[in-house]
């Protein structure tokens, strides 16, 4: 039973750390591509005024969705949450790597040794669950991240 908790938690480590990775990867890139349109909008619009003047709807679509995505960018602080993601997926690998020894001592530990490295490692693990409650969360990544992991460990994906 704690031989397949260990395995099982492992694996779930490893998969939530290959997923925070990835939804950080993705969140920096819309970042960039915001800040990118901002800039190209923006210095675009003073510098295209005679192109403009004959695209009038363009102009004003173009101008309008720039100030919503200036406004919007600070409301979804995507720096914060990038930086929380990527802690996340240190904190996933550092105990995915926990769960590594112990899988390897799992049959010369004692159990009392055992059930206190592992009740150790769990602590660890609920403080990881605190810090993903206010993220946001993206099930087909997760269910991808998953067959990787099984996949990677020489098991049939689901």
């Amino acid at each position: 039973m704690i031989r397949d908790l260990i395995w099982k938690s492992m694996l779930t480590c490893q998969m939530n750390a290959s997923y925070w990775n990835c939804l950080a990867r993705r969140f920096s890139v819309r970042e960039k591509t915001a800040k990118i349109f901002l800039a190209v909008t923006s210095s675009g619009a003073v510098a295209g005024w005679s192109f403009w003047s004959h695209h009038d709807l363009v102009w004003k679509s173009l101008s309008g969705f720039s100030a919503l995505i200036a406004v919007a960018l600070p409301l979804l602080d995507y720096p914060g949450q990038i930086q929380t993601m990527t802690k996340l997926a240190a904190k996933c690998a550092q105990l995915r790597r926990g769960y590594e020894l112990l899988w390897v001592e799992v049959d010369s530990m004692q159990e009392d040794a055992l059930r206190e490295a592992l009740r150790t490692l769990v602590v660890q693990e609920n403080e990881v669950n605190a810090m993903e409650a206010t993220l946001p969360d993206d099930r087909k990544l997760l269910a991808r991240c998953q067959n990787e992991v099984l996949l990677s460990q020489g098991l049939q994906p689901q």
